[in-house]
């Protein structure tokens, strides 16, 4: 089951030395190459000071934790 296919389709392209900076639950797509110069595309960790509590007594969650409760179906 593909449970992104009804979701909304946003593009984004940049010039030279853009950085886009995405959710971890992003769902994305490379498109074709068509320009003269070449193209990267890198992933590199973005490593949490501490590790995630999604378990908190209290409820005061980090943004992160928030996004991955509601990820998770749990918020």
């Amino acid at each position: 089951m593909d449970t992104t296919v009804a979701c909304p389709e946003m593009l984004a392209t940049g010039s030279a030395s853009t950085v886009y900076l995405c959710h971890p639950f992003l769902v994305y797509v490379a498109q074709a190459h068509h320009g003269t110069y070449p193209k990267f595309m890198a992933q590199p960790p973005l490593l949490p000071a501490k590790e995630f509590n999604l378990q908190r007594p209290d409820g005061h969650y980090t943004p992160v934790e928030i996004a991955i409760l509601k990820g998770i179906g749990k918020m």
